[in-house]
């Protein structure tokens, strides 16, 4: 919507998107903006927060079936865990009641089928 906008006011505005994980240097990707998840911006741009950015844990019926239902933080530590990125900043997990794990879980060699 408001790329389309831009586009009709400002005809000849080039968009490009583009989506990584990645931190960017926007100087040497040659980018005007970006917009980034993090806790800190790469390069020597200016870094405004835009918002917070709730994270949850999910996991499959099949998957608690098989290994239990946790019942608190303390019981997610034996559980196979996938983390968004690897963010060495990113080192706990912060639940909404102000408890704290440690993060990242150790990964298994190999996750069962």
């Amino acid at each position: 919507m408001l790329t389309s906008l831009a586009r009709r006011t400002h005809p000849k505005l080039k968009i490009e998107f583009r989506a990584t994980d990645d931190l960017v240097d926007l100087a040497e990707a040659g980018l005007d903006l970006a917009i980034q998840a993090s806790t800190d911006g790469a390069g020597n741009g200016t870094v405004r927060k835009l918002a917070e950015i709730e994270l949850c844990l999910v996991a499959s019926r099949g998957y608690l079936d098989r290994v239990g239902r946790p019942k608190a933080p303390a019981d997610l530590l034996p559980l196979d865990y996938i983390q968004y990125r690897d963010d060495p900043d990113e080192n706990t997990i912060v639940f909404a009641d102000g408890g704290v794990l440690p993060s990242p879980f150790p990964l298994p060699p190999r996750c069962p089928s």
